[in-house]
């Protein structure tokens, strides 16, 4: 049987817990497996709590300085994209 079309949507605030899912699954595949990045467990699992935090999503999902959609297909999330302030340290992010 074929899968369904894949539909993108503006997140809502009932998707905070697959969202965060979701991006703490797409960072441990993209950094740790793919690049290999050495990280100190008590780090990777530090920065992870901290990063994908639940109630901190929902609260970016409702945040007016930031866009956020997904990706969904058969009720599930499958991707997913954000657009917002640059939080990093660095003299170039504004």
């Amino acid at each position: 049987m074929p899968m369904s079309t894949p539909l993108l949507r503006a997140a809502r605030e009932d998707d905070a817990a697959a969202l965060a899912a979701l991006a703490r699954e797409t960072f441990l595949h993209t950094f740790v497996e793919d690049f290999a990045i050495p990280y100190p467990a008590d780090d990777l699992r530090a920065y992870l709590d901290r990063s994908f935090d639940v109630e901190d999503l929902r609260l970016k999902l409702v945040d007016p300085s930031q866009a956020w959609w997904v990706l969904e297909q058969e009720a599930a999330l499958v991707g997913f994209v954000n657009a917002g302030p640059n939080p990093l340290p660095h003299p170039d992010a504004k």
